[in-house]
């Protein structure tokens, strides 16, 4: 704590702190298991809806086990850096970084690729618009 010349702080440190050391868990564990649960509930779904053709059950099930395979990384090293709070915020940053960037590219990705029409595709709409439009004359001789 710095002072000036007349005794008084230039700077301060504030700090919350809870008397009991473990009530931190009384919030974190039941969010973690809703989460979970949440998680586990979209993978469900993902399973039942699997059969129809427009179902995206495959990257939704890519995106969760994306998001369990960030988890079992990142909070070792975020329980590690609990008490450097630069190095924590800089992992937990890229964590949600990482986190919100793959759901993204799982999501889209692939919607980008199925929207891109084949050559097939566009000689067949070709075929059908030019017959549709009267340009291809048929003769009754």
């Amino acid at each position: 704590l710095e002072t000036d010349e007349y005794g008084l702080p230039t700077e301060s440190v504030g700090r919350c702190e809870s008397q009991n050391e473990y009530s931190i868990y009384i919030f974190v564990i039941p969010l973690v298991v809703f989460m979970l649960g949440c998680l586990i509930y979209a993978l469900y779904l993902s399973y039942i809806t699997r059969q129809y053709q427009l179902s995206e059950g495959t990257w939704i099930t890519a995106s969760i086990v994306s998001i369990f395979q960030l988890l079992i990384l990142f909070v070792p090293v975020l329980f590690l850096l609990k008490d450097d709070t630069d190095a924590f915020f800089f992992v937990f940053a890229g964590f949600v970084f990482l986190m919100s960037t793959t759901i993204t590219l799982l999501m889209f990705v692939p919607k980008l690729f199925g929207a891109t029409p084949s050559q097939s595709q566009l000689v067949r709409t070709s075929v059908i618009n030019s017959h549709s439009f009267g340009l291809w004359e048929t003769s009754t001789d």
